[in-house]
């Protein structure tokens, strides 16, 4: 859950981050699901920044995120004893936080059921039919459905669902990104999650990974970032895994791939323009797109 650092001001991925992130609390308690409010933590490995870092935490607050912290190298250390010791400062975000995102879904989905929703699995959208600028009906691959309104909130699909429903003004080019999962003995080096900004440029639109103690108490490293044409692409490649562990382990010398127990791919769905879409349909009237959903969002 990102307390938002690095997001554009006036962007809707700020607004709804900044919203969203203030939320978890009370949705965890209502949902019964686990949520952690770790914080986050970003180092440096030069202490020069120090003064620029102190100067920033007054626009961090104002923008909403908590009391944030700037630790010295000796401070840092004692924030995170699993760090280098060549690493010289960084700055806390005590609003960041860990949620298993499956689990929250899953309790999304049994709350709306709760309420009424009826969820239909393993359902493709085929065809919609359009009259006087409204969705009349949807065509599915187990059945038709005649709505009064449709959210598209199809992913990396949502260019297909907006080209059905005649309202397409948005391309989303999908970015795949590799995650890995350690065994839970590892925990023990992480107290908040963390990463690493050095001025090395990261590959593709990514804030560079990081490693991050999950709810389950395994720590998680990565992803990385690549552009990629296949919306569906879950392969992992060795070299991207080898990759993401050479950075990460710029952070700390306790990170070993033989404590992995599994890789995994995802592919995120971003538009060109790198925010999200929230708005109802431009020309299609009984329309909403939740749409361009990235990181932050989920």
């Amino acid at each position: 859950v990102h307390p938002g650092i690095d997001l554009k001001k006036g962007s809707l991925k700020q607004k709804y981050n900044l919203a969203g992130n203030q939320m978890f609390d009370r949705i965890s308690q209502e949902l019964d699901i686990d949520f952690e409010r770790c914080g986050q933590t970003i180092v440096f490995d030069s202490a020069k920044l120090l003064p620029l870092l102190h100067l920033s935490r007054i626009y961090f607050k104002r923008m909403g995120l908590g009391r944030v912290k700037v630790l010295n190298h000796k401070k840092l250390l004692a924030h995170e004893p699993a760090v280098n010791e060549g690493l010289k400062c960084g700055m806390f975000f005590p609003t960041g936080g860990v949620v298993c995102p499956y689990n929250l879904t899953i309790a999304y989905g049994e709350n709306a059921a709760e309420n009424g929703a009826k969820i239909s699995l393993n359902t493709a959208v085929l065809g919609m039919v359009l009259s006087g600028g409204r969705i009349v009906s949807v065509t599915t691959s187990r059945g038709t459905v005649y709505p009064k309104l449709v959210v598209n909130a199809a992913g990396v699909f949502a260019e297909d669902i907006a080209k059905m429903a005649q309202d397409r003004f948005f391309s989303i080019h999908p970015r795949k990104g590799t995650n890995t999962i350690l065994d839970k003995k590892t925990a023990r080096m992480v107290r908040s999650s963390y990463t690493l900004l050095d001025g090395i440029k990261t590959q593709g639109h990514t804030k560079g990974g990081g490693i991050v103690r999950t709810v389950d108490n395994n720590v998680l490293v990565g992803p990385d970032a690549f552009e990629t044409y296949k919306k569906e692409d879950f392969t992992t490649d060795g070299k991207n895994i080898g990759a993401t562990f050479a950075k990460q382990g710029r952070v700390t010398e306790q990170l070993h791939s033989s404590d992995s127990i599994t890789y995994f791919s995802g592919v995120r769905a971003p538009t060109f323009e790198e925010d999200f879409i929230v708005e109802k349909g431009r020309k299609t009237k009984n329309l909403v797109h939740a749409a361009g959903i990235q990181s932050p969002g989920l």
